[in-house]
């Protein structure tokens, strides 16, 4: 079977809305059911979990029950469940891939619940790799030129773009190498390490983290420029 995972916390503080931005209006609709609506419309996609909620902030059951609404008045088949998050987006991960009851070749597809652009080709293309690779992610070579910096902030290497990636969700891979490369994230302390996502513990861990081209409209809602340009984005996707 092939499950997505659909990390959707966070309390919004960076987007200045005081509530999740997933359930900011994008179309006449929350940013979530956007998303939720490739898996659903992917073929091969065959449950939809959404972790949605901080139970540090109190919002875990409030949150929970805004994602079964969305489900409900979207008429969505595919979503198993809504299931609390945690106090880190690794731990929401971990609670959400906990809940399956997944077998060890299952797909396991991780997905930002604040990425609404993602698409069911892009779902497809990853699924493929993974049968093919054991593990994938998707993402864009950036169009900007990156330096990486010293501690007293003045340029210390230019790096070559085209060997770059500016890594998108989903990631993917089977459950069985999923569950291990996190299991020893874990157990070396670096699972909630800044900047570690998925596709980045598993090549840790030593599986061959396949890449897939996405595109640079599967962008990420963090602020309230993106949410502008999502609306653009929208616009142009129904012209």
């Amino acid at each position: 079977m092939n499950h997505a995972v659909i990390v959707a916390g966070g309390t919004g503080s960076r987007m200045g809305l005081g509530f999740n931005k997933v359930f900011a209006e994008l179309g006449g609709e929350p940013v979530l059911a956007h998303t939720i609506r490739a898996f659903e419309n992917s073929a091969s996609i065959d449950s939809i979990t959404v972790v949605a909620g901080n139970p540090d902030a109190g919002s875990a059951e409030d949150d929970c029950a805004k994602v079964l609404e969305i489900v409900h008045a979207a008429g969505f088949t595919k979503v198993r469940k809504a299931v609390a998050g945690g106090s880190t987006r690794m731990a929401s991960v971990e609670n959400g891939l906990m809940s399956l009851g997944a077998a060890e070749d299952d797909i396991v597809l991780v997905q930002d619940g604040g990425r609404p652009f993602v698409t069911p080709a892009l779902i497809e293309e990853l699924i493929c790799a993974v049968k093919e690779h054991g593990a994938a992610v998707c993402g864009v070579v950036p169009n900007d030129t990156i330096h990486a910096i010293d501690a007293e902030g003045f340029v210390k290497d230019t790096y070559d773009r085209s060997r770059l990636l500016a890594v998108h969700t989903p990631a993917a891979a089977r459950w069985g190498t999923l569950k291990a490369a996190r299991d020893k994230a874990r157990s070396d302390g670096y699972l909630d390490a800044p900047g570690f996502e998925d596709s980045a513990v598993l090549a840790r861990f030593g599986a061959k983290v396949k890449i897939v081209q996405s595109r640079h409209e599967n962008i990420k809602l963090t602020t309230p420029q993106d949410m502008q340009l999502a609306a653009a984005i929208l616009a142009d996707c129904k012209n």
